[in-house]
């Protein structure tokens, strides 16, 4: 369950920097394979593996291709368990439990040194699962099991009560346990309390052992709704992004007048006590924080989208767009950065493999600005920043219906991208070689591909540092292109509908100076290009 938060500000930037940044070309498809067959099959998450390989969680209704006798007739869903080689050829597979079909699996699975596998669950004890003895009750649990190297369980644990308790999310701790968000309806078992109605949540954490071995856990909540995103950060801490709506109980006096939801943040020791904490505002769910995360020590994020035109947390393009929400160590709002086109974008995961560079991903309905296309109801996001979170590359992939990403890995210039896509042909869009079914029609296949970013250096090129000023505007707005060599610009400037609205030429190193005068009040996106037609900024800027 999503809970969304916003930020608001009246503050008004005066003028707008962009430094200097290298931005590479956008990376292109080198390979690609479809697993599944002609039902509906998706990869949820996955590990890459001590021998070299992957192994992959997720769901499947599929009894042909590449799951023929996998399992039994009859079975409408299972959780899908995939291992596959160094050369992404199947070694192994497991479907190992049946679940209704009502019920959406949202899997977490962690690679052991001893060559098992942790995998994190919501369990519901209304379904047909043989495989899980632990469960409270005949409502959802949170399920925590590990198998070997084959798929078969050698040990689980449950966590939750007598009512629903529903998984958010689950991360790793530095000292090999886990710290898991979750929304809990129940008011026993290992949640202990609950302050609401039965149809309410509180959030829910559990910190556990490498063994699933409860250490601490946290109720906290009111009379309305709650939940729990974690993560667990450096010194055996943990982040915490707590979406709330009441007003009582642990979030008395932390609701602003008139305000419906607050995000409450915090960082808690190893024993669970809070160090940290912060409440930030919310405005109608105009600001979508999910996922939270330590990219930096000491520094932490939240990933999500924003779709409000308040100050400096305007959107950026229109209708929506990914946000990343940097953080300071006491937990202050440093800045918010923000990628997407002129439809709804999100962003649902960081992922960072080296000291230079970091990965988003998440997905889009745009067609423009970042996105680039949206070939269906929505496509697969990608985003590659520096660690200042200036942008490097972006690219939107999928087919006619919805794709999404759900793991990232980096192999020398290869990016391997692991995920799931809606599919209405065999070669639907980027995705080819599906497994599908004329007679059944849509369906889903999992997929991974590679974008090969072997660029050239002399296809690098260095973004001017370019000034906007003043913003807002109601006369005349001045761009100032400070480049190391005089060239030629251009400026488009679009409405938030898409719709140009002006264009002219601008030189480097001399105040450009654009009359805005004859434009209806609105905000405008201001788009500049080089010689060679490559966008270095797009910014958006208020007229008056």
């Amino acid at each position: 369950m999503l809970f969304r938060f916003t930020f608001i500000t009246v503050l008004v930037c005066w003028f707008l920097t962009v430094t200097n940044a290298q931005v590479y070309p956008v990376p292109e498809i080198t390979w690609e394979k479809c697993f599944g067959g002609s039902g509906n099959d998706s990869y949820f998450d996955t590990e890459k593996t001590p021998d070299g390989g992957y192994i992959s969680v997720g769901e499947s209704t599929s009894t042909d291709y590449d799951l023929a006798g996998v399992c039994c007739p009859g079975v409408t869903k299972s959780l899908w368990l995939c291992k596959l080689d160094s050369n992404y050829n199947i070694q192994w597979q497991k479907l190992l439990q049946a679940i209704p079909t009502d019920v959406r699996i949202d899997c977490r699975i962690f690679a052991n040194k001893d060559q098992t596998y942790t995998l994190f669950e919501t369990i519901d004890g209304d379904g047909v699962v043989p495989l899980c003895t632990c469960n409270h009750s005949a409502s959802q649990d949170i399920w925590m099991f590990t198998v070997d190297n084959f798929g078969n369980i050698i040990s689980q644990k449950c966590f939750g009560g007598s009512a629903y308790d529903l998984m958010n999310n689950v991360s790793r701790c530095e000292d090999r346990g886990y710290i898991i968000g979750a929304s809990s309806g129940s008011g026993d078992g290992d949640v202990g309390i609950h302050y609401g109605s039965p149809f309410t949540t509180d959030a829910f954490i559990v910190k556990t052992d490498s063994l699933g071995n409860i250490q601490w856990t946290k109720t906290i909540g009111g009379t309305g709704w709650e939940g729990a995103f974690v993560s667990g950060i450096s010194g055996n801490r943990c982040l915490i992004n707590i979406g709330a709506s009441s007003n009582d109980y642990d979030l008395a006096g932390k609701m602003p007048l008139g305000e419906t939801m607050v995000n409450w943040l915090m960082i808690t020791d190893s024993a669970g006590n809070i160090l940290q904490d912060t409440v930030v505002r919310a405005y109608d769910g105009k600001l979508d924080l999910n996922f939270p995360y330590e990219y930096k020590k000491n520094n932490y994020l939240i990933v999500g989208y924003i779709s409000m035109d308040t100050g400096m947390y305007a959107m950026a393009y229109g209708g929506g767009d990914a946000l990343i929400a940097v953080f300071d160590s006491s937990l202050a709002l440093e800045k918010v950065v923000q990628f997407g086109g002129t439809k709804l974008d999100n962003i649902y995961k960081m992922n960072k493999l080296n000291d230079s560079t970091i990965y988003f991903t998440g997905r889009t309905y745009s067609s423009d600005y970042d996105a680039q296309e949206c070939r269906g109801l929505w496509d697969a996001f990608i985003v590659k920043t520096d660690t200042s979170l200036n942008k490097l590359w972006s690219r939107s992939i999928g087919g006619s219906s919805a794709d999404v990403f759900s793991n990232l890995f980096q192999s020398d210039s290869t990016i391997v991208l692991f995920g799931s896509s809606a599919i209405n042909s065999a070669d639907d869009g980027d995705i080819l070689n599906a497994h599908y079914d004329e007679e059944i029609g849509l369906s889903s296949d999992s997929w991974v591909i590679f974008l090969n970013e072997n660029v050239p250096y002399d296809t690098v090129y260095l973004i001017p540092e370019i000034k906007i000023y003043p913003n807002p505007s109601s006369n005349q707005v001045n761009i100032v292109i400070s480049a190391d060599v005089d060239m030629d610009y251009n400026l488009a400037i679009y409405s938030l509908d898409g719709k140009m609205a002006l264009s002219e030429s601008l030189s480097s190193n001399i105040v450009n100076e654009v009359k805005v005068n004859s434009l209806p009040s609105g905000y405008y996106i201001f788009s500049i290009r080089d010689g060679s037609k490559n966008e270095i900024v797009s910014k958006k800027i208020l007229i008056l």
